[in-house]
């Protein structure tokens, strides 16, 4: 199927306030100033923060103060409630293997590093969902017995089943030392925030002690953490629920299942009267509209198309609306591109662009082909290094367009010993007719100039990756200064911090990395990093994820991806622990 641009046609303003709108005169209308300055309200993202806090103060009369009522988003507010600091999971990552060297000393961490990462999430998703940690461990110890009887003998402790059977039994002794030292040091994973968070307010209900009048607005489908701490406040007279729902989704007589947890909430929390707001809308089947469906040849495209329907939407209703909503986050340079400068002089970009569909990252990720995809020579098997470099790996990362923008600077230069290096490396090659060429030789061809060591000298640890980065930004941070090019400057400042935390986190530590141990941590890096962008936050133009509408409403709206496996997504098949511990 081709990818498909969905977009609502030009429709004058919309026929009702939005529901943030709404909300902020409910507010207003209903709280005296002292009153609504002891509210905390909170929504699903910090997108709808912004807009909320927008719309109080055009609810507000002309010339009249106003103290804001708190405005969190959820995730915000419940590490706020519990009182302790996401730590990144790098950091969490060594802190558990600390604890599991403590019970298997003999633990590898080249090996640790392949499913650690997936540990602590279902550590984070056990907590999350207020599981009790010792039965659902329990389970499965039992279950894993289960497989024991299996086995034609019972397998010794030295044995690599008997490794694997006997870290299931200590998942709960590692979870519990893991959790202890979290609260220790005032840091946690998101899911035992979350998990802090309601045991908080739990107990304080439990005492005696009134929280605040909390107002939740606009939320979706709610993890088992916010459900109990929602309806605890709730029960105690101290919560109002208000959904941003259809009555599409609604109808209990409906086989829709899109909204059975909606169903659920709104039954279970709806107030005895909605009054003038909170009442579900059946705009859905009663608002006008019109969708129209383009397919284009491939995705790269979508951004052209998007750009136009937006100048279309408003050259016709400049007044009006836009949201420009990106299912698949790879998209948003096209998108960026393709936009009209005449048309939209100002939009804003909230969903940030993802280090990973940056040019420097598909540099940094040839460079690790290179040094993971050769040969090793004769007898060294150091386990890292590989002195023999493969030449089309090789080509192909110095025909990179970053390492392309230097050799042009350097041609530029007054010393003409280095013009043409890059060109003239890859010439030699051809010559020699080399297929696999050793470091020593690349430098020799490279003249020994900074930049061809830093791509081609062996790396045996993680330190000669980190300095090898190091030199290979300070290089190219000169061609970027000088053309002032801001947003490759800005990839490469981003990629510093990245090193500079890795190299911080890993310095003095006796367990030193391989070279694809280290690959794993910096690329987990990468896919957290975002490029942010400036803009007007209330922008009539905005760009964003799927996720991020989620309680605002635009006259406009310009849907890209609506392809199998992207919207929705396919599930994720989870992977197993490896059978070594």
């Amino acid at each position: 199927m081709n990818p498909q641009v969905l977009s609502p046609a030009s429709l004058p303003a919309t026929v009702t306030s939005s529901f943030l709108a709404q909300a902020a005169h409910d507010l207003v209308s209903r709280y005296s100033p002292e009153e609504l300055s002891d509210l905390v309200v909170v929504v699903p993202t910090r997108r709808a923060v912004v807009y909320l806090k927008n719309e109080l103060a055009m609810a507000t009369s002309a010339g009249e103060a106003l103290w804001s009522p708190r405005v969190a988003a959820m995730e915000d507010y419940m590490v706020e409630l519990a009182g302790v600091q996401v730590e990144e999971p790098i950091a969490l990552q060594l802190l558990l293997f600390d604890i599991l060297k403590g019970i298997d000393a003999d633990l590898d961490f080249d090996r640790f590093v392949g499913w650690s990462g997936l540990l602590l999430q279902d550590f984070s998703n056990l907590d999350q969902n207020l599981a009790p940690a010792n039965k659902v461990f329990e389970y499965l110890s039992q279950a894993k017995a289960l497989e024991r009887w299996e086995l034609s003998e019972a397998p010794s402790p030295q044995s690599i089943t008997g490794a694997y059977f006997k870290f299931w039994d200590d998942l709960t002794k590692v979870y519990h030392r893991l959790r202890r030292r979290m609260l220790e040091q005032r840091v946690a994973y998101p899911g035992l925030a979350y998990r802090l968070a309601t045991e908080r307010i739990t107990d304080q209900v439990k005492n005696g002690t009134t929280p605040a009048k909390h107002i939740f607005l606009g939320l979706g489908y709610l993890s088992k953490a916010e459900f109990t701490l929602i309806d605890v406040l709730h029960r105690a007279g101290r919560a109002e629920v208000r959904f941003d729902a259809d009555l599409f989704y609604l109808d209990f007589d409906s086989p829709n299942r899109a909204g059975q947890h909606l169903k659920s909430y709104l039954k279970r929390w709806a107030p005895p009267e909605f009054g003038d707001f909170g009442a579900p809308t059946d705009l859905l089947r009663t608002l006008p509209r019109h969708i129209r469906f383009v397919g284009v040849a491939n995705a790269s495209m979508q951004g052209k198309v998007a750009g136009q329907l937006l100048a279309e939407a408003r050259l016709q209703f400049p007044n009006s609306t836009v949201a420009v909503v990106l299912p698949d986050e790879t998209l948003l340079l096209p998108v960026l591109h393709g936009l009209p400068p005449d048309a939209v002089p100002d939009y804003n970009v909230t969903m940030g662009l993802s280090f990973q569909s940056t040019p420097l990252f598909n540099l940094v990720d040839l460079l690790f082909e290179v040094h993971l995809t050769g040969i090793r020579e004769g007898t060294a098997e150091t386990g890292y290094g590989v002195p023999r470099y493969h030449h089309l790996a090789v080509n192909k990362l110095l025909s990179h367009p970053f390492l392309r923008r230097y050799q042009q600077w350097l041609d530029r230069q007054p010393a003409k010993k280095y013009h043409g290096l890059l060109d003239g490396v890859c010439r030699e090659i051809v010559k020699r007719n080399a297929v696999l060429l050793p470091a020593t030789e690349l430098l020799e061809i490279g003249k020994n100039h900074p930049i061809i060591e830093a791509l081609f000298k062996t790396w045996d640890t993680c330190d000669d990756i980190i300095a090898a980065c190091y030199t290979l930004i300070d290089l190219l941070k000169q061609v970027y200064t000088e053309q002032h090019s801001a947003i490759e400057a800005e990839y490469l400042y981003l990629f510093y911090t990245l090193v500079k935390r890795l190299d911080s986190v890993f310095d003095c530590r006796e367990q030193r990395l391989s070279v694809r141990s280290f690959r794993r941590f910096l690329y987990e890096q990468m896919t957290r990093t975002r490029l942010p962008f400036s803009g007007e936050p209330i922008a009539d133009v905005q760009v964003m994820g799927l996720l991020e509408t989620r309680a605002l409403d635009f006259d406009h709206i310009i849907l890209l991806s609506c392809n199998e496996n992207v919207l929705p997504a396919p599930s994720v098949t989870r992977r197993s622990f490896p059978t070594t511990c």
